[in-house]
């Protein structure tokens, strides 16, 4: 997993460390392979593949996303697209 720079300053985590997350088979640890500047929130986030998501949450869905289209572009297919990938 990666975190962001806040993430890591309030909980102490360090690039190597394992954190402990709840999941539908019990808590796992993930290592945090990256730490990145994220600003946006002062307490930090926590990003893993989506392939990990998928397996460990399979009925939770995304929590978030951002995409940027290019002018004129088809939002609905673009959406569609993404939903499939």
């Amino acid at each position: 997993m990666i975190v962001t720079e806040p993430y890591a300053y309030h909980h102490a985590v360090k690039i190597g460390q394992k954190i402990l997350l709840r999941t539908d088979q019990g808590e796992l640890s993930f290592e945090v392979i990256a730490i990145y500047a994220d600003y946006s929130g002062d307490q930090g986030h926590l990003a893993i593949s989506r392939q990990n998501y998928q397996r460990y949450w399979p009925d939770l869905g995304y929590s978030g996303i951002g995409v940027y289209a290019r002018e004129g572009a088809d939002l609905k297919q673009l959406e569609a697209e993404l939903v499939n990938c």
